[in-house]
């Protein structure tokens, strides 16, 4: 995209037009890798197709869970199709996100999928603000509307979630797939305020039209909506279980 790695730097009024086949760990539509700095005005757009990993439209992400990274009133249109930790704005979420949105389809042939972002990491902080995502999301395990993977400390606020999402395993929602059960890596909590979710749920089992999976740990859901019209499992039987029409 136009940076391979931003360590702390600012970037503002840029855009691109990308057309990406790679197999690096991290990589964007508009920069692979991220720890600090600044992203203000930026737009993706085009397609991105990673062989490895962690893929997304604007931001590949970050493995450090200190990164401070900051977005603000950015956009991604890019197509992505990737194996895991996968997000139509960013693979693995650090940082603050602000006014941003993401409108491109979404693919991922493994795990940890979101319309905006696919995955928070384990013991970090994210804020998402003012954010939505409006493009079609396929994925297995982990799969969600705006983000697939709670994996650590989160306040999401004023979020939607539009486009339909097709989960090929577990945990399936409208706007998240799951949220981690595990109070040392989410101390904190995960906290969501006035968003909503609005697209079409269909998967197999755990699913519902706003969350597919919540864990029992500092879970916090005010004042959300899932206007999804249709929460279907597409395989029935015994083992496809637990399937509601707000969390699975």
């Amino acid at each position: 995209g136009f940076a391979g790695a931003n360590i702390d730097g600012n970037i503002e009024n840029c855009s691109v037009k990308v057309e990406l086949k790679g197999g690096n760990t991290y990589i964007g539509g508009f920069v692979g890798e991220v720890d600090k700095g600044e992203f203000v005005n930026c737009t993706a757009s085009g397609t991105l197709t990673n062989s490895a990993a962690t893929a997304g439209g604007f931001v590949g992400g970050s493995a450090a869970t200190t990164a401070e990274a900051k977005y603000t009133n950015c956009h991604s249109s890019v197509i992505v199709n990737s194996n895991k930790n996968v997000g139509g704005f960013t693979g693995t979420a650090v940082g603050t996100f602000t006014s941003c949105h993401a409108s491109g389809s979404v693919t991922c042939s493994g795990g940890s999928v979101g319309g905006f972002a696919g995955r928070t990491l384990e013991k970090s902080n994210v804020t998402f603000s003012k954010c939505y995502a409006t493009g079609d999301v396929e994925g297995k395990a982990n799969t969600g509307g705006f983000i697939g993977y709670f994996g650590g400390d989160c306040n999401v606020n004023n979020c939607y979630a539009a486009g339909n999402v097709n989960g090929l395993d577990q945990k399936t929602g409208g706007f998240a797939g799951y949220t981690l059960d595990n109070a040392t890596n989410i101390p904190n909590g995960v906290t969501i305020t006035n968003s909503y979710a609005a697209g079409e749920v269909r998967g197999t089992f755990t699913m519902g039209g706003f969350l597919g999976r919540m864990g029992l740990n500092n879970v916090t859901i005010d004042k959300c909506v899932a206007w999804s019209p249709v929460v279907y499992a597409q395989t029935i039987g015994a083992e496809n279980w637990s399937t509601g029409a707000f969390v699975g």
